[in-house]
C-alpha cells in the first residue's frame, strides 16, 4: 500500500455505516454499494503522502556490555569435598534402599514358612484322623 507497511487508512463513517433501509432499497443494491466504497477507497489511497523520519534525541547511545571475567576453576579441596558429599549422599540412599529390600525379602520368606507350616499341620491332622479311622476299622475286623 502506498502509505507504508500494510497500514489501512480509515474510511469515512459514511462509507462504513449504512442505515438498514439503504441496504435493501432497489436504488442501492449491495453490489453498487461495494463499487462505491471501492472507488472512494482507491481515490483515497492514490494520493501518496511523504513520510518524514524523526530520530529521538532523548535516548542514550547504546553501549555493549562489558565482557565478564571467566570464572576460575575450583580448587582440589573443593572438588574433593564435593566428591565426598556425593559419596555420602549416595551411600545413605543406597543403605536405606538395601535395608528396605532385605526387610521385604525377610517378610516374604517368613510368610512362605508360615504358609508351609500351616499346610503341614493341616496335612498331619488329616492323616492322624485317617489313621485313627483305619485302626478302629482294623480292630472291628479283628473282633469278628
Amino acid at each position: 500500500l502506498p502509505h507504508g507497511r500494510g497500514s489501512i487508512l480509515p474510511l469515512p463513517p459514511s462509507l462504513l455505516v449504512f442505515p438498514r433501509t439503504t441496504l435493501h432499497t432497489p436504488a442501492s443494491p449491495p453490489a453498487m454499494l461495494g463499487r462505491r466504497i471501492l472507488a472512494q477507497a482507491q481515490r483515497r489511497f492514490a494520493v501518496a503522502r511523504p513520510m518524514k523520519r524523526v530520530f529521538s534525541k532523548e535516548v542514550e547511545p547504546y553501549e555493549p556490555p562489558k565482557p565478564k571475567p571467566e570464572p576460575k576453576g575450583s580448587t582440589f579441596g573443593q572438588r574433593l569435598s564435593a566428591f565426598v558429599a556425593g559419596v555420602a549422599v549416595t551411600g545413605a540412599f543406597g543403605y536405606v534402599t538395601l535395608r528396605r529390600d532385605i526387610f521385604e525379602a525377610a517378610e516374604g520368606v517368613e510368610g512362605n514358612i508360615q504358609s508351609l507350616h500351616n499346610d503341614i499341620t493341616y496335612s498331619s491332622q488329616t492323616l492322624s484322623a485317617k489313621i485313627a479311622a483305619l485302626e478302629e476299622r482294623v480292630s472291628e475286623l479283628e473282633k469278628k
